[in-house]
C-alpha cells in the first residue's frame, strides 16, 4: 500500500504491493476536501505522463501527489516508501523514450 496524508485531513491511497501494479485510488476524510482534492488529482500525470483517473499504480500516485499542482495539500507519504524508492522500470539504457 502506498499511503499520503494531505492537508484538511485528507488520507488518498491505493491498495498495491508492486510499485507497477494498479488499484482503485482511495480517500478517507472531510467528504467535501475529499471531493476537493479527488477533482484535483484526476488533472494530474503520472510518472510517464498519462493522466491519473480513478485507478492508478502507487509510483504514478506518487508522481501525481508530488506535482506543482498537488502542493497546497501538503500531501505526506506516510506508508510505502520502499515501493516508490525501490522503483526500477526496466528500461534499457539504449532503449528510445
Amino acid at each position: 500500500m502506498l499511503k499520503f496524508r494531505l492537508k484538511y485531513g485528507a488520507e488518498v491511497w491505493v491498495n498495491s504491493i508492486d510499485p507497477n501494479e494498479s488499484a482503485m485510488i482511495e480517500f478517507s476524510g472531510n467528504q467535501d476536501w475529499v471531493e476537493i482534492i479527488r477533482d484535483q488529482l484526476k488533472r494530474q500525470y503520472g510518472a510517464f505522463g498519462h493522466l491519473i483517473g480513478t485507478s492508478t499504480t502507487p509510483i504514478d500516485l506518487a508522481a501525481a501527489l508530488r506535482s506543482p499542482g498537488m502542493a497546497r495539500f501538503q500531501p505526506e507519504l506516510i506508508e510505502g516508501a520502499e515501493l516508490v524508492e525501490r522503483y526500477d522500470p526496466k528500461i534499457p539504457k539504449d532503449a528510445v523514450t
